[in-house]
């Protein structure tokens, strides 16, 4: 189901990127106020969109942090707070519906080459909303030695495909990557990633890992969450 609805898009412009955003295109829509997230800012030069109009970079750490920041912009953020806390509290009725804290869930991103990433926390939402719902993120990195983390992914070999174990196991991909689709079906082809206890129970779920911005993706992203997971 599309997050938002032709009706909500009539009169909006929508770029794939702000690499493809020029400032000459953004400039003739005349905008009283530039808001984006500190990314999208930093990509296009804060200073260059402030010449255009005043500019707000949103510097939340989650897509919950931002949707109130946003909120806040615009004088709404006790409106915007509220929100965030009802769904919070979806989130904790959630997790002791499907009993989150005993379901193993390993989290996988295949890139080009193919390059191999395991899933343990933020800044990427999916894995923040998991940690959220209290799953065990499989393989757990404080017990496995040559494990680095950062920004919330330890790549791994092909050989260390084992260490997913978790008896659920989410792909996150783009079908936006060029060469991502055809990464994953050469991982698939690989003996050990038949061996897979996931892959062997038929619990491999793919999700989109850009797929879920906002709020409304947030709640979204935690039903496919809730359906992917429930024993």
């Amino acid at each position: 189901m599309p997050l938002l609805t032709v009706e909500e898009l009539q009169g909006i412009a929508l770029f794939p990127s702000a690499a493809t955003l020029s400032l000459e295109t953004l400039s003739a829509y005349q905008p009283d106020l530039i808001v984006g997230t500190s990314y999208f800012i930093e990509q296009i030069g804060y200073t260059r969109l402030a010449a255009i109009a005043p500019t707000v970079a949103l510097g939340g750490a989650t897509p919950l942090d931002n949707y109130i920041e946003t909120f806040t912009v615009f004088g709404r953020g006790d409106e915007g707070q509220h929100a965030v806390d009802t769904f919070r509290a979806e989130v904790q009725a959630t997790a002791a519906r499907i009993d989150a804290a005993a379901q193993r869930v390993s989290v996988m991103t295949v890139y080009p080459g193919p390059s191999l990433a395991l899933w343990f926390d933020g800044p990427a939402p999916l894995p923040l909303l998991l940690r959220e719902l209290g799953v065990q993120l499989r393989p757990d990195p404080a017990s496995k030695a040559g494990l680095t983390v950062r920004n919330g992914r330890a790549f791994i070999s092909l050989e260390q495909l084992p260490l997913a174990d978790g008896a659920t196991l989410l792909l996150l991909q783009s079908a936006d990557v060029e060469g991502e689709d055809g990464a994953v079906r050469d991982v698939q082809a690989k003996p050990l990633w038949q061996q897979l206890s996931a892959v062997q129970a038929g619990r491999v779920v793919t999700l989109d890992r850009i797929g879920y911005p906002g709020l409304r993706g947030q709640r979204a992203l935690l039903a496919d969450l809730a359906q992917a997971i429930a024993p």
